[in-house]
């Protein structure tokens, strides 16, 4: 078999290239990749390549717990608020309110020359409580007082200091009586002491009174014994309020 010239001339050239790259492949091993590409042993990232620590938050950068607002050093919520607190000695001031007393009772009339004589006494009062001070509070009443002795249809008129909170509380109420007593004219201080209960729903009243009357020209002593119930603080309770 004949080999073409041009064959030969081409197996020329490609032999010497093919020896010489099988002897590089002998000794020259395959290019590995750069080492400081292979992972991290581990398969973690290399030291170099993660966050500094510092450059994470201090911990003494947080905010430190003495750094929360002290609950005494909260500001007090505004005057007239639910949760008002007025500071130091107005720190248990009485909230305002509004009594409506209706108070049955017993009176006793000491009238000079003869024994002491009962009877039966009602009284009706419209009246506001403003509180003043820690535990004080200023009560003024004004109402109809009866009186099945006389009978006696007068005007009763008064103010006077309570003392406690606004569910328990003790206090004296001056009022001047005005009225009718037996077909005249009547007048006289009465001076009570008040004991009142859940807010004032329920009470129970003392109280001496000096009457006056035209009828008579003389004054006498009474004795006056009464509880008394408040609709509005039974309402308010019942709301809630």
């Amino acid at each position: 078999m004949r080999i073409s010239p041009q064959l030969l001339a081409v197996a020329t050239v490609l032999l010497p290239t093919l020896h010489a790259s099988l002897a590089q492949a002998q000794y020259y091993p395959p290019p590995q990749p750069y080492p400081y590409q292979q992972p991290y042993p581990y398969g973690q990232p290399a030291p170099y390549q993660q966050p500094y620590p510092y450059q994470q938050p201090y911990p003494y950068q947080q905010p430190y717990p003495y750094q929360q607002p002290n609950p005494y050093q909260q500001p007090s919520p505004a005057y007239g608020a639910p949760n008002y607190i007025d500071a130091g000695s107005n720190s248990r001031k009485p909230k305002h309110q509004l009594t409506l007393r209706v108070s049955p009772g017993a009176s006793f009339h000491f009238i000079p020359g003869s024994s002491a004589q009962p009877a039966f006494a009602l009284d009706a009062g419209l009246g506001f409580r403003a509180g003043v001070a820690s535990y004080t509070s200023v009560w003024t009443e004004a109402g109809y007082s009866y009186d099945t002795l006389g009978p006696g249809h007068m005007v009763a008129v008064g103010v006077g200091p309570l003392f406690g909170t606004n569910q328990t509380s003790i206090g004296i109420l001056e009022k001047l009586v005005i009225g009718d007593v037996a077909g005249g004219f009547a007048v006289g201080p009465r001076s009570s002491l008040v004991l009142m209960l859940y807010n004032g729903s329920l009470a129970a009243e003392v109280a001496h009174q000096w009457i006056y009357s035209n009828v008579a020209d003389a004054g006498h002593n009474e004795l006056r014994l009464q509880v008394s119930v408040d609709p509005i603080s039974f309402l308010m309770r019942f709301l809630g309020r």
